[in-house]
C-alpha cells in the first residue's frame, strides 16, 4: 500500500500533527521551499525547525520558481543547480528519504533540444541522487504530454531517479491518464493528487472536479510501482481524505 501524505502549513504545525498522527499520515513540506527561495531567513530557519521536531516530513517539495537545471544560459543553469542541492540539503536535514522537482522541460521543446534537455537532467538528477542519498522524483509541470519524462527516463539510468506524476497536472494535458501511465510504466513512484475542472491547476480537493479517481487508483494499483501519495489540496486534506476512504481508492477505507 502506497505511503499518503499531505502538505501542512507551518503556522499550524500542531493542527497538522494531530491529523496526521490521527489518519497514519506523513508530511510532503512544500510551503518550505518558498521560504527557502525568500529573503526571510529567520522565517525559513523558524519553519524549518517546525517541520524538523514534528518528524513526519518524508519528503520535501523542491525548489521550482524559474528553476531550469539544463538552461541553456551557463549563469541560470548554476543558480538552479544551487537551489535544486540547497532544496537536498533541507531534505536531508529534515529527514527526509526523497525530493521532488518540476520537468521544467519547456513544453514544445522536441529533437535535438529535447534530448540535450533530457541527457543535462538525467546526470544532474542521478548526482543529486548519489551525492545526498535521496530518491529525487520529477513532476511533469509544464508537461503536456509524457515524452519529455520518458527520454529523461530512458537516460537516467538509476532506481533513485523516478517520476512523480501529478494527476492534476494530467487532467488538463494533451494525453489521457492511461497514456502517462502506460508510457512511463514502472518509473512513476510518487503521485500527487488534486482535482480541477481540466482547464488550468485549481487545486480542488477529490471529486470536485473532472478527474475520474476511480480510473486512476486502478492505474496506480494495476501499476504497483508507486510508492508515495501526496494531496495537494491545501487545507482541505481531510475532505479529500474522507472521499478516497468512502470510494475505496488508493487502497485507503
Amino acid at each position: 500500500m502506497s505511503t499518503v501524505q499531505i502538505q501542512p502549513q507551518w503556522r499550524e504545525m500542531d493542527k497538522w500533527t494531530a491529523l496526521a498522527k490521527q489518519q497514519g499520515l506523513s508530511f510532503e513540506a512544500f510551503d518550505l521551499t518558498l521560504l527557502q527561495t525568500s529573503d526571510d531567513t529567520a522565517l525559513f530557519e523558524q519553519a524549518r525547525e517546525a517541520y524538523r521536531q514534528s518528524g513526519l516530513v518524508t519528503s520535501l517539495h523542491g525548489a521550482f520558481i524559474d528553476i531550469n537545471p539544463a538552461s541553456g544560459d551557463a549563469v541560470l543553469r548554476r543558480l538552479s543547480r544551487a537551489r535544486c542541492e540547497e532544496s537536498c540539503m533541507t531534505a536531508q536535514a529534515l529527514g527526509a528519504d526523497t525530493v521532488v522537482f518540476h520537468s521544467s522541460c519547456f513544453p514544445f521543446l522536441r529533437g535535438s533540444f529535447m534530448e540535450r534537455w533530457a541527457e543535462d537532467c538525467a546526470e544532474f538528477y542521478r548526482t543529486l541522487a548519489q551525492r545526498y542519498n535521496l530518491t529525487v522524483c520529477v513532476e511533469n509541470s509544464m508537461d503536456l504530454d509524457p515524452t519529455p519524462l520518458r527520454e529523461l527516463m530512458r537516460r537516467v539510468q538509476s532506481d533513485r531517479v523516478a517520476v512523480c506524476l501529478d494527476i492534476g497536472h494530467v487532467n488538463y494535458s494533451n494525453a489521457s491518464v492511461s497514456d502517462w501511465f502506460s508510457a512511463l510504466e514502472g518509473k512513476i513512484r510518487y503521485l500527487h493528487l488534486s482535482d480541477n475542472g481540466g482547464r488550468s491547476d485549481e487545486h480542488l480537493p477529490l471529486g470536485c472536479g473532472t478527474v475520474d479517481w476511480k480510473a486512476v487508483s486502478a492505474l496506480c494499483q494495476s501499476a504497483g510501482s508507486v510508492e508515495k501519495i501526496t494531496l495537494e489540496v491545501g487545507t482541505q486534506a481531510e475532505q479529500s481524505l474522507a472521499f478516497l476512504c468512502e470510494n475505496n481508492l488508493f487502497g485507503q477505507g
